[in-house]
């Protein structure tokens, strides 16, 4: 469990480098696994890499659901790039690991997002993250 917290935790950045730099993902997975990732022992590589080249292969699925949970007043691009990518891995994890609770995701990402935020952002990472659980879950009991 802690291997994996620590995965989506390093996860965060490397997306947060993805989106703030342009950088190419293969680079960047690479420069975490060699760097970043042997420092920390207890960190599931496979599944950093899983979810990191997750969000990057459904960056547009992900940004739509993003778009579809904000007010009219807030624009993507307000949403800064921390919270973006916090947001990005839990969608990700939402549609395409069907075997890892609801529940169990939420309380990660909002757990991650209480090392990097306050209280009244912690809030908007667990409502966005709760509102589009139901419909993602929803739509993946549909689809199949």
């Amino acid at each position: 469990m802690e291997a994996r917290r620590n995965a989506r935790l390093v996860a965060v950045q490397a997306i947060f480098q993805y989106y703030f730099l342009k950088q190419d993902m293969t680079f960047i997975i690479k420069e975490f696994c060699q760097h970043r990732l042997t420092e920390n022992k207890k960190c599931d590589k496979d599944f950093f890499c899983t979810i990191v080249l997750g969000v990057e292969e459904k960056k547009e699925i992900i940004k739509e659901y993003i778009k579809k949970s904000l007010s009219e007043k807030w624009m993507l691009d307000r949403v800064d790039l921390t919270m973006q990518a916090i947001i990005s891995l839990g969608i990700y994890e939402l549609i395409c690991c069907s075997f890892v609770p609801k529940n169990v995701i939420i309380n990660e990402y909002v757990s991650i997002s209480s090392q990097f935020y306050n209280d009244s952002n912690i809030g908007f990472v667990n409502g966005i993250l709760e509102s589009l659980a139901k419909v993602i879950r929803k739509e993946n009991i549909i689809n199949g």
